[in-house]
């Protein structure tokens, strides 16, 4: 049981629902739900980071090769 009290705990750490949102409110989810749900948050927000970091890429990217053609042109 000591599983299942740190999944709700990690689960209420991710702002993740412990309980059946559909059915009966009241109702506590199993195991099997509870790990699925904590994955894909876990996922959802890994995803959000890397996104962030892929447009910080393509920001810095966009001036170093207006620099580099600039070089170009000025160098003929």
């Amino acid at each position: 049981m000591a599983e299942y009290d740190d999944l709700i705990k990690r689960a209420e750490q991710l702002g993740v629902p412990v309980h059946s949102v559909v059915y009966k409110p009241s109702l506590q989810i199993t195991d099997y739900e509870l790990h699925r749900r904590i994955r894909e948050e876990e996922r959802h927000r890994r995803e959000h980071q890397l996104w962030i970091v892929a447009v910080i890429s393509a920001v810095i990217a966009v001036p170093a090769a207006i620099a580099g053609a600039c070089k170009d042109i000025w160098a003929s």
